[in-house]
């Protein structure tokens, strides 16, 4: 099987080019927000974007994001348990706590998490449930997004109240194996629209179940040439953590470790809510006026508890946030030059080329804390790990942040349709960072630990900031044939996290990190005619100031990666009943330097969680309007498990399908089954203190939705 979703996706393609039978279908037009932060045609966009439609979503009908990634090329979602996750957009998975600002997540163009704040699993905050479009962007775009749209953007759209869907008010209900039920409800009319999700799983392994709520309510205004669409999002997250399992190598294999659960105690408890008005001149834009406002102030609260059962000791953490901010973005056209041609009977007007510019503005003000109390001894049988680690308040602090960018761009297009834009953004973030314990690596009441003192240790209040430069350059050419070409550089970066600043162990006494930097370049083709495109990325990007935390558990900035690789997704129409979607990847990611994650000389290695080859295909059958059935086949290749390039894990592949059955037209039936094949799989694997660790993949599992419109 291992080579498997690799031919099937190479032989589907050769399928379709051969079986072409429809010479011209109307193409959906795809608007996105995601590319350069205003509405575009897809088409105009000149960056690598993937998006999944309203219609794609309810094909699919995903109950965790990583269900999704089959149709993005050159992404692995890992699925942690219940909600939990971990992230690839051209990468390895990244793990640690601030590994998360590697990746912009967002929802309706507002980031999830505040600057300098992510979390690695903070899509379990999006309502991705009842999304409506979801757009990914691979590759480096801090100068739109500034710090952590390093290796790419995640935008999930939830919104109701647009003019392109025309869905109807529906109660949805789900029942799956293992104990999964959801109950889902959208009611909505010209200028409101109200839902809610509530969901249980009991959960495949031993006391690793969740329940979670969702409620969301927009409303649409409208003020002379304005409008204003407003979002109310809540989420609350109650689920039971099952961790990884550390039984000796390939324990995956194992049908019984499927439902084990090593820390049956763990938990993980999550609430959010977030409030944004997008206001914007729509009324003025649709008259042909040449300028364009976007304005979207918005107020974010985060906060979580959670055991943190991957440390000895299992501390207990809190944290959150909150935050108030605006982002602001004007566009208009600099000037347009036009011909006119003179015939017997009317003036015809030719565009000639037009030059168009962007100015943008963020500002975001925050406060956030975060709290680790350990309740019981260490107690692992290792005296030195039992002295360091005391119970009692091991970190109390809080960070006030504040942010503020600013961008500009110009996007010059010709008469033959040749396109070159460019942009700068200067980023600035400063951290005021207060502890509310005792300053050092003592104990919470200041009795010293053995050893030479506790693991943990807790700066003296600081103030930390960062000015940091972005640029992009893009050239597109699309020529009469519809096939495109087009170049894009950037320099980007990825501001220190807080905990990489102020949660310090082992006597390090201040983190004086500088920010992550990042140079990037692609090239990209794309052939299209009707349904039927291709498209090939060549991508490359060289990193520096990589931060991370040394064998001495210090945080450091001296490491630098390197990432190259060709990317390859096509869609095809083998008949009017058929579609096929599929993708393909090759890439390395390597240490360029020898740094100190380990003992050993990596420079030249493989960074460990890092496939060379991932591949997904999508076969879609529709023999009418009532009826279709989707075949999804997900390949995640092999990949080393540690810097040194010793330990592999010999990577999966999966079969998902999926059927809906409209029964009427207020009534539809929908089923899906995951891992078909009931394959033995790590969902993700690693290897840590000399042992194989892995995060069980799930067995096959079906489900069944009825939904019912009115």
């Amino acid at each position: 099987m291992k080579y498997f979703s690799l031919s099937l996706t190479l032989l589907f393609s050769v399928i379709c080019n051969a079986n072409n039978q429809k010479d011209s279908v109307d193409n959906e037009i795809t608007i996105v927000v995601t590319a350069e932060r205003l509405p575009q045609d897809i088409s105009e966009v000149q960056n690598n974007i993937s998006v999944l439609t309203n219609t794609e979503l309810k094909q699919i009908s995903a109950e965790h994001f990583n269900e999704l990634d089959i149709a993005f090329p050159n992404t692995w979602i890992s699925k942690g348990n219940g909600q939990e996750h971990l992230t690839a957009i051209r990468s390895p998975v990244f793990t640690g706590p601030g590994s998360c600002a590697e990746f912009l997540m967002m929802e309706n163009n507002v980031p999830l998490r505040a600057k300098g704040f992510c979390n690695v699993n903070q899509l379990f905050d999006s309502y991705m449930s009842q999304a409506t479009q979801v757009e990914l962007l691979r590759g480096t775009h801090s100068a739109f997004y500034g710090s952590d749209a390093v290796h790419g953007v995640i935008n999930i759209i939830t919104r109701e109240l647009s003019p392109e869907l025309s869905n109807s008010n529906f109660i949805k209900a789900t029942s799956g194996d293992f104990g999964y039920w959801q109950l889902d409800s959208l009611w909505k009319n010209e200028s409101v629209a109200a839902k809610t999700s509530l969901t249980k799983d009991s959960g495949v392994k031993q006391a690793s179940g969740y329940d979670q709520q969702k409620a969301q309510l927009e409303w649409l205004t409208a003020l002379s040439e304005w409008q204003a669409h407003t979002t109310i999002t809540l989420s609350n997250l109650n689920q039971e953590t099952a961790g990884y399992l550390q039984a000796g190598e390939n324990a995956y294999e194992l049908d019984e470790n499927r439902f084990s659960n090593p820390f049956p105690e763990a938990y993980r408890e999550a609430k959010s809510l977030r409030i944004q008005t997008e206001m914007s001149n729509i009324h003025s834009s649709q008259h042909n006026d040449n300028y364009l406002w976007k304005i979207i102030p918005y107020f974010r609260y985060n906060d979580m508890d959670f055991l943190m059962h991957f440390l000895p000791g299992q501390p207990t953490e809190q944290n959150g946030h909150t935050s108030i901010g605006i982002i602001a973005n004007y566009s208009g056209l600099l000037s347009q030059l036009q011909s006119h041609t003179q015939s017997e009977t009317e003036t015809e007007t030719q565009k000639l080329s037009t030059l168009n510019w962007q100015i943008g503005l963020d500002s975001e003000f925050n406060q956030a804390f975060l709290k680790q109390f350990q309740s019981s001894p260490t107690d692992s049988g290792i005296p030195f790990l039992d002295e360091v680690l005391p119970t009692g308040k091991q970190y109390d602090f809080k960070v006030d942040s504040q942010y503020l960018a600013a961008q500009a761009s110009l996007h010059f297009e010709s008469s033959n349709q040749q396109k070159v834009s460019g942009g700068i953004r200067l980023d600035y973030l400063n951290y005021d960072y207060n502890n509310r314990m005792l300053d050092g690596r003592t104990q919470d009441d200041g009795s010293a630990c053995g050893f030479g003192g506790c693991r943990y240790t807790r700066p003296a209040d600081r103030s930390d900031s960062f000015k940091t430069p972005s640029a992009f350059a893009t050239y597109r050419f699309l020529n009469e044939s519809e096939s495109t070409a087009y170049l894009k550089l950037d320099r980007g970066y990825r501001a220190p996290q807080a905990t990489e600043l102020y949660r310090l162990q082992n006597g390090q006494q201040t983190s004086e990190l500088e920010a992550q930097k990042v140079s990037s370049a692609e090239l990209s083709f794309k052939w299209q005619k009707s349904l039927n495109q291709q498209m090939v990325t060549l991508f490359f990007m060289d990193k520096s100031n990589v931060i991370y935390q040394n064998t001495d558990r210090e945080w450091v900035y001296n490491a630098t990666t390197e990432h190259k690789g060709i990317e390859w997704n096509g869609q095809f129409e083998i008949n009017r009943n058929w579609l096929i979607k599929s993708h393909f990847t090759f890439a390395k990611h390597v240490y360029t330097n020898n740094s100190q994650l380990t003992t050993n000389n990596i420079n030249g290695n493989d960074i460990d969680t890092a496939p060379r080859r991932i591949a997904g295909a999508i076969l879609h059958w529709q023999p009418n309007d009532d009826f279709q059935l989707g075949f999804g086949l997900r390949y995640i290749g092999d990949y080393y498990l540690n810097p040194e390039n010793t330990e592999q894990y010999e990577g999966h592949t999966l079969l998902n399908l999926n059927g809906q059955w409209s029964i009427g037209r207020q009534a539809n039936l929908s089923f899906k089954i995951l891992n078909a094949l009931d394959e033995n799989y790590a969902d993700r694997a690693d290897f840590a203190f000399g042992e194989h660790r892995y995060f069980v993949g799930e067995p096959r599992r079906a489900y069944i939705s009825v939904m019912m419109g009115y």
